[in-house]
């Protein structure tokens, strides 16, 4: 399994005050409510959800793949972030239900009308 760096592709928001944030997880789409305390995986750096216990590593290669892809093309510091997922990567969300919901919630949190 291929790890996922998050140096080179974190939030914008990362280091800032996370207190009240209430992102949803990729996986499931619950709210992570405590951001200030989350665990992380040691083994490929994504967040452990205490909801679901989902992390990058722990799902097969396809979903890993398929969130990867869309949170390289649509998470806050990409391009499309603003347009919202084109018909041709929406296919993805099958294998990552909670993308779409943290997406909105990252677009709210900018201030995006949707």
């Amino acid at each position: 399994m291929d790890t996922y760096s998050w140096d080179t592709k974190r939030c914008i928001r990362y280091g800032e005050n996370f207190t009240g944030e209430e992102h949803p997880c990729y996986w499931c789409g619950l709210p992570l409510t405590d951001m200030l305390n989350l665990s992380f995986c040691s083994k490929c750096g994504g967040v452990h959800c205490p909801h679901c216990g989902g992390c990058w590593c722990n799902v097969s290669k396809e979903k890993f793949d398929a969130l990867k892809k869309l949170r390289n093309k649509y998470c806050c510091t990409r391009y499309h972030f603003m347009r919202g997922i084109e018909d041709k990567d929406k296919q993805l969300l099958d294998l990552v239900p909670g993308f779409s919901k943290a997406l909105d919630y990252c677009r709210r949190w900018k201030g995006v009308i949707i």
